[in-house]
């Protein structure tokens, strides 16, 4: 298997998710921009940090941990509910690349993705959950433009147009 560091719009689209689910459950309509919280920076460090350190372990680098991650909420368009199969799939996509080290299953980002898979799961029973880096893409419906990613949830997926910037680095 290959590793590879994965980047920041996807973790920030599964902090986002996980967001929107807690306010859906609380019935809060606050917009996600006002969402940021030094709990969702910290466990967003805790997902890059352990992907970085996966992809050090598999490839055996002693790559420098990224530092200062800052969260920043996705736009979702799109009603949950068809938010959630793409989130299930970015998601698996984010484990699979993180998963490579022996101390995986005692760090708070297994227990968080673990518990956010569960919360996704339940909610689209049906659907059966896939794995790979070749579909973090396609399950968020990523449009590549000069190597950053510009990330929409919509009903229809994403098309170039309707894309919202969504840059920046860790």
């Amino acid at each position: 298997m290959s590793a590879f560091i994965v980047d920041k719009a996807t973790i920030d689209a599964l902090l986002t998710v996980y967001v929107a689910l807690e306010r859906e459950g609380d019935g809060c309509a606050e917009p996600l921009e006002l969402a940021r919280t030094p709990l969702l920076d910290a466990i967003g460090q805790s997902l890059v940090s352990e992907n970085y350190r996966s992809v050090n372990y598999r490839y055996q680098e002693r790559g420098d941990l990224p530092e200062d991650y800052t969260f920043k909420p996705v736009p979702i368009t799109a009603p949950l509910d068809m938010v959630i199969p793409r989130a299930l799939g970015a998601l698996n996509g984010y484990v699979y690349q993180a998963c490579e080290h022996p101390d995986w299953k005692r760090s708070l980002a297994f227990n968080w993705t673990t518990a956010l898979r569960l919360r996704l799961e339940k909610r689209c029973p049906k659907r059966r959950s896939f794995d790979g880096p070749k579909m973090v893409a396609a399950a968020l419906g990523w449009v590549i433009d000069d190597g950053e990613r510009d990330v929409v949830f919509t009903e229809r997926g994403l098309a170039a147009d309707e894309a919202r910037a969504h840059r920046g680095g860790y």
